[in-house]
């Protein structure tokens, strides 16, 4: 049976590696933002495929467009659909009134200051989106008129994205992550040994009296 000590140090351990790891996909994060937000603006890249040597494509990132403000011109969006859709238009009260239907006429005649007219908040929303596409202009579809409600401001992206993984990419990463890494540094070293080795070959060094000798004490030693 697993020990109450051992139950809590595992717990604490775990605690401690996923602070680690929070901590360095933090980093790693904000310094691809940084390089994707320069590609973007240098390069117009949106989407990079992410792809491990020896394994493939594991995921890709796309970087998210940049957040987009519309400042609405509340009097115009009002009036143009008062106009051409008196029905998506309704009245409301001050909060500070009361909302019942009595009040509200009694409001509307004795004190018209407390009462405002507004669009449905459903299709100002599907208006707002409307313009949010087209600079901020609305189409009157009675009039095919497009009337001006909003200014619309694109802002470059940051560098913030989106990473989608492969059918099988989480896998892969963490297989190739449980590999043991080769240094850069050995990793030449070797490839430098090996087109040295190549070349001596290449250029008889086999037929070397010594070479049997030195080969038998190579493989002496592995075994060993």
């Amino acid at each position: 049976m697993t020990s109450l000590q051992e139950v809590n140090r595992q717990a604490v351990l775990a605690k401690v590696r996923s602070e680690r790891a929070t901590a360095e996909y933090k980093d790693a994060r904000e310094h691809a933002e940084n390089a994707l937000a320069k590609a973007y603006t240098e390069e117009g890249v949106e989407k990079l495929a992410v792809v491990l040597p020896g394994v493939g494509k594991v995921a890709a990132v796309t970087v998210k467009q940049g957040p987009v403000s519309v400042d609405v011109d509340e009097a115009a969006l009002l009036a143009t659909v008062e106009t051409h859709q008196p029905d998506e238009v309704e009245e409301i009260v001050d909060q500070q009134a009361l909302a019942d239907p009595e009040v509200l006429a009694w409001l509307r005649e004795q004190r018209p200051d407390l009462v405002t007219r507004r669009v449905r908040p459903v299709w100002r929303a599907a208006l707002l989106k409307e313009a949010e596409k087209n600079g901020g202009r609305i189409l009157v579809k009675k009039t095919g008129e497009e009337v001006t409600v909003a200014t619309v401001t694109r802002s470059d992206p940051t560098g913030a994205f989106v990473i989608t993984f492969e059918a099988d990419g989480r896998y892969l990463v963490e297989e190739a992550s449980a590999s043991p890494e080769v240094d850069a540094d050995e990793l030449a070293r070797l490839r430098e040994a090996d087109a040295k080795l190549a070349a001596l070959e290449a250029g008889g060094v086999d037929n070397w009296g010594g070479y049997d000798h030195a080969m038998s004490l190579l493989y002496e030693d592995g075994a060993a």
